[in-house]
C-alpha cells in the first residue's frame, strides 16, 4: 500500500508539480492552505505533510504549530522560497523533519521524503542535539562562509548523489571542523 502525502500549497501548479514528481510512489492529497489541511487531517490519516512556508490565511509554520498543539505526530517537510538561520530555528522548534529551499532538485525531495518515512517525526532529543550543535548564534557568527557558484554546484551535486540535504551536509562537515579546534 502506498504511503499518503498531504501537499499543502496555495499554488495549484506547485501541488500538481510535486504530485507529478512523487505520485507514482505515493498517494497524494491536496490542500490549498493550512485551514484545508487541518480539515483534511481531521477526516483522514496521512503519513507525511509537505507544506509551503508562505501562504495566506494560515501559513506552513502556523499549521505545524497547530498540529503540535493537537499532538499530531505526522512528519512535516516545509518548502520555502528563502531559507535562513531563523527559519532553521523555527522549523526545529516545531519539530519539522526538514525544510527545502525552492527551487530544489526533484531527487532531493524524493530522498527527503523516503528518509522522512523511514525515521518519522524528530524526537525531542534529536531537536535539542541539532539546536545545541548547529544553530547557536556563535556557531553562525564563527562560520562566515562564502562559496563560489562552482563550489556550491559541486556540493549540491554531491548532496544529490548522497541523498542528503545541503543543510545536512554543512551540519556534518562544519561540526567536524568545530570539533577539531
Amino acid at each position: 500500500m502506498k504511503a499518503t502525502v498531504l501537499l499543502v500549497d496555495d499554488e495549484d501548479e506547485i501541488r500538481a508539480s510535486i504530485e507529478e514528481l512523487i505520485g507514482e510512489e505515493y498517494s497524494c492529497l491536496h490542500a490549498r492552505n493550512g485551514h484545508e489541511a487541518i480539515y483534511t487531517l481531521s477526516q483522514l490519516s496521512v503519513d507525511v505533510i509537505i507544506t509551503d512556508y508562505n501562504m495566506p490565511d494560515l501559513d506552513g509554520m502556523e499549521l505545524v504549530k497547530i498540529l503540535n498543539e493537537r499532538k499530531k505526530q505526522t512528519p512535516v517537510i516545509v518548502l520555502t522560497g528563502r531559507g535562513s538561520i531563523e527559519l532553521n530555528r523555527r522549523t526545529l522548534a516545531f519539530s519539522v523533519y526538514e525544510y527545502l529551499e525552492k527551487p530544489f532538485h526533484p531527487q532531493l525531495l524524493r530522498n527527503t521524503l523516503q528518509a522522512c518515512l523511514k525515521t518519522g517525526a524528530l524526537s525531542k532529543e534529536e531537536i535539542e542535539a541539532k539546536e545545541d550543535n548547529i544553530f547557536s548564534k556563535a556557531y553562525y557568527r564563527d562560520l562566515n562562509l562564502k562559496l563560489s557558484k562552482d563550489s556550491y554546484s559541486f556540493i549540491e551535486s554531491y548532496c544529490l548523489n548522497q541523498g542528503i540535504s545541503i543543510g545536512t551536509y554543512f551540519e556534518t562537515h562544519i561540526a567536524k571542523l568545530r570539533g577539531s579546534k
